[in-house]
């Protein structure tokens, strides 16, 4: 912090000229004040995990009540043949 070029109280003062003499410097304004809301906080995003997410739990569910079942359905073949 101590080995700058300029003083903290200059750099700011040279900053304030600099808008000043540019008009307000919208050449430096981040691009995000142009984005609608949902891309500015991502929900697009979010909702494409959430989704993606879904459908893998939909997926390991029916997968899982598949192998349960043919266990299932194996047991009771087992039994009518024993009886």
């Amino acid at each position: 912090m101590r080995d700058q070029p300029m003083k903290q109280m200059d750099e700011a003062i040279f900053w304030i000229e600099y808008v000043i003499r540019n008009q307000g410097a919208y050449h430096l304004r981040s691009s995000a004040v142009h984005l609608k809301w949902y891309q500015k906080y991502l929900i697009d995003v979010f909702l494409f995990v959430l989704g993606a997410l879904g459908i893998l739990v939909l997926i390991l569910y029916k997968l899982i009540g598949l192998i349960f079942g043919m266990k299932g359905a194996r047991h009771c073949e087992t039994n009518k043949k024993n009886e």
